[in-house]
């Protein structure tokens, strides 16, 4: 047995190893795409590298709004969107015109944001009504990326005089998550096919930005087309499951329940399905995901954003993380937010931890509440070509755990995504940073407040709206050079709690624009760090703990 290079020991009491021995190469994900035509309700994995953006096209019916969705995985990609360029890619950089007029819709957000664009259709048709039959879609990496990306595109269509309830429905793969953005009152239905009605299904609804989406869920048999859908669940009539607290809903649906509301469908050759109404009780951004309790399916670990599962005393969950060109590692971090998750990672096993151990399996079984695995890129386990899957597993040792998993490269520069009352652990050594970004994104939050929390050494926190803010930038947060400030900044001593809030009114305050935040260390360091919108904390209750009755049912 060889240590692990580069997993940190310090504080963590870590037990990380690695056993030696080359990796035996994983399959790239089988399904992706970097051209292809867009069908409606289906999401498309698509791949694309710097300089080799990926183009698709659909077709376009002109009584119909048109929808686009852009969900990344991983890596930094924008969207375009055209009906006359069947390429459009925005810039020169990436080979193609750079003549904007000809694109209805160009977007450079950064990072892992979610994209998302409505264009009616008199955009599309002009005053003449000369309609086009089809829309040409670009998704192109960032001109400073370095890493390739890994994205779902997904397109709907409204009718043009109605609300986004009569949208086209979106058809669910399992491991797969999805990301949506509603206005308040407004609502958006899925289908997800059971693979297994004999398992236990999961449905995960996850707050990215503030807001607060509820869930409604019924079952049936599973159609060809979801649009064939005639009565949608609400909260009135139809669901079989609910969730309907503040915030996000986790949604257990058992399979002795659906087999028996299923009535039989379930038996037919095209099987049953699960119908879903995701609707906006204030304005919110949110990520769907469905699983299989029994793991068969692993879900996509997205780079930068964190998952969150709870297990059974003993139970295991499993990942696929996209190991992608030019990626310069891979960090893991696992924080047990109750009982004692394990951590494991292989380039071969597709359930690493379960079984005889293959000789690229990483493990860090810590009794602390972190778990840290850290692979150099170029190491002897490592990959010969990408793209590549790391296959990773977490158990619950001896009691039920809730644990949040996130996936990123040591060193990059992507920004982690904070979600509204949900802190994140993370480890930085002497002279690093990391980058993480906040979408408060709804009017009349109150209070916007970042809190850094030193779980040992000293972090700092640094908090912009630029979204070119750099590090060597926050040199001039707490003392600007000229003019008023661009960012905040908390230099608390060592030991002490970092904190800034920005205040309805102050020059920083913004409730649609996206936070940069900083967190730096001169020595090694680990640390919580926690967004959160409402009441300044310990000033009163912050948005998330109440403002709605009821509960969730399920």
């Amino acid at each position: 047995l060889c240590s692990l290079s580069g997993v940190p020991l310090m504080r963590l009491l870590l037990f990380s190893t690695a056993l030696a021995g080359a990796a035996a190469q994983s399959s790239p994900f089988p399904s992706i795409n970097q051209t292809g035509t867009l069908e409606l309700g289906l999401p498309k994995l698509g791949f694309s590298e710097p300089g080799s953006p990926s183009f698709f096209t659909m077709p376009f019916n002109a009584s119909r709004q048109l929808q686009l969705y852009l969900t990344p995985l991983s890596g930094n990609v924008d969207l375009y969107v055209s009906a006359v360029d069947p390429k459009p890619k925005g810039d020169e950089w990436s080979g193609g015109s750079s003549d904007f007029s000809t694109h209805l819709y160009t977007s450079d957000k950064a990072g892992l944001e979610a994209d998302s664009v409505t264009i009616e259709a008199r955009a599309l048709c002009g005053d003449a009504g000369a309609c086009p039959e089809e829309v040409h879609v670009g998704v192109v990496s960032s001109p400073l990326a370095v890493a390739a990306a890994l994205f779902q595109l997904t397109a709907t269509q409204l009718d043009t005089d109605s609300s986004a309830s009569s949208g086209t429905a979106v058809t669910l793969s399992a491991g797969l998550p999805l990301d949506g953005s509603l206005a308040e009152t407004e609502e958006a239905h899925y289908m997800f096919v059971v693979p297994n009605a004999s398992d236990d299904t999961v449905l995960t609804l996850t707050v990215i930005t503030a807001g607060d989406p509820d869930l409604y869920v019924s079952v049936g048999p599973a159609l060809s087309d979801p649009a064939e859908q005639q009565v949608w669940p609400t909260a009135t009539s139809g669901a079989r499951w609910s969730g309907n607290a503040f915030g996000g809903e986790r949604l257990l649906v058992p399979a002795a329940e659906l087999r028996e509301e299923a009535a039989g469908s379930c038996e037919q050759p095209s099987g049953c399905a699960l119908f879903l109404s995701v609707v906006a009780y204030s304005q919110t951004g949110y990520e769907l995901l469905a699983e299989q309790k029994s793991a068969e399916h692993p879900t996509v670990l997205r780079a930068n954003r964190p998952a969150s599962k709870q297990l059974e005393a003993d139970g295991w969950a499993f990942f696929d993380y996209p190991v992608l060109a030019n990626a310069t590692g891979v960090l893991l971090t696992l924080t047990s937010l109750s009982g004692d998750a394990d951590l494991f990672a292989s380039w071969s096993q597709a359930r690493p931890g379960i079984g005889s151990l293959s000789d690229d399996t990483y493990m860090s079984q810590s009794t602390e509440a972190v778990d840290i695995i850290r692979i150099e890129a170029g190491g002897e386990d490592w990959p010969t070509s990408l793209p590549a899957k790391l296959h990773v597993g977490v158990q619950a040792y001896g009691a039920a755990a809730e644990f949040t998993l996130l996936g990123a490269e040591p060193g990059g520069t992507a920004a982690t995504v904070l979600s509204a009352g949900q802190p994140l652990v993370a480890e930085l050594r002497g002279g690093d940073w990391l980058w993480y970004s906040f979408t408060p994104a709804a009017e009349g939050v109150g209070a916007i407040t970042f809190t850094l929390t030193p779980l040992s050494g000293d972090p700092d926190l640094y908090v912009s709206q630029e979204p070119t803010f750099s590090a060597s930038e926050r040199w001039t947060c707490a003392e600007p050079l000229f003019g008023a400030p661009t960012c905040a900044a908390s230099l608390e001593a060592a030991g002490a709690t970092d904190q800034v809030v920005f205040l309805p009114g102050d020059q920083l305050y913004c409730t649609a624009c996206t936070y940069r935040v900083l967190v730096a260390a001169a020595t090694y360091t680990s640390f919580s760090i926690l967004a959160q919108v409402g009441s300044v904390p310990g000033g009163g209750s912050v948005l998330g703990g109440g403002g709605k009755g009821g509960g969730g049912g399920g």
